[in-house]
């Protein structure tokens, strides 16, 4: 046990991260496997003392169950849910589950549901739930913009750091909508794929009084010229500005 909570008492003492925590991981998965009474005794009070404040997920889990597994192995952590292919029906059953506070990114794909974008932004929107997230992703959930406001139409998501939008057409309108919402104050980054963004609506994001602490901006696709993005840059010389044109997107 010495060698290995050595490696640990170094891993966490020389700044634990989240591009640390497949390392954690792996230190838990092999003292459990060689010592599961030390681990409980000696590991988990130790994590849980220095683990106060961490902020990113340990791991991936994919459903509830390894949600409840996880949970157990390490009560000091939280988790990245990520759900594949789920209907806004399954979504609202993970967010509604006991175990949903201890996940703090939610990674929803929709591709078998493209086109419910309604419901999905209704299910999500309206749960308190909510409130833990630092991150949500949506993948192949196609918003449009009505449903990009009425995502943001909630209290809950004042907690949210990192907004990513992979949904096709949420386009200039829906951009605004983030723009103008009062819904993300906590926001540090936001990734937009596939929108039709255009130099203007960048510049009302990055202008926003609304997204005070806005400092990473990641647009694919889109209509942004460079023009646009000294614009951005003028506007929050702080915001750092990614932008992948359509060509590479495409490619």
């Amino acid at each position: 046990m010495s060698d290995l909570f050595g490696e640990l008492r170094e891993l966490v003492h020389t700044g634990m991260d989240a591009a640390r925590a497949h390392e954690l991981c792996a230190l838990i998965e092999r003292q459990r496997e060689l010592d599961p009474e030390s681990y409980r005794d000696v590991w988990i009070p130790y994590l849980t003392g220095v683990g106060r404040g961490w902020d990113f997920p340990l791991t991936t889990v994919h459903g509830l169950d390894t949600l409840a597994t996880w949970s157990t192995i390490a009560p000091f952590a939280r988790f990245r849910l990520s759900l594949r292919t789920s209907s806004p029906r399954l979504v609202k059953e993970r967010l509604d589950s006991r175990l949903f506070p201890r996940v703090c990114a939610l990674h929803v794909d929709g591709r078998r549901y493209l086109h419910r974008g309604y419901t999905y932004a209704h299910k999500i929107s309206s749960s308190r739930s909510i409130a833990t997230l630092d991150v949500l992703h949506l993948e192949d959930v196609t918003l449009g913009h009505d449903n990009v406001a009425k995502l943001l139409d909630t209290p809950h998501l004042t907690n949210l750091r990192e907004l990513v939008l992979e949904s096709h057409t949420a386009g200039p309108i829906g951009a605004a909508h983030i723009a103008t919402s009062e819904a993300l104050p906590n926001l540090r980054t936001l990734r937009l794929s596939y929108d039709e963004l255009d130099d203007g609506t960048a510049l009302a994001i990055a202008a926003s009084p609304n997204l005070p602490k806005l400092g990473h901006l990641d647009v694919s696709g889109g209509e942004l010229t460079q023009e646009g993005i000294d614009a951005l840059r003028g506007a929050r010389p702080t915001l750092h500005v990614v932008h992948t044109p359509w060509s590479a997107t495409n490619a």
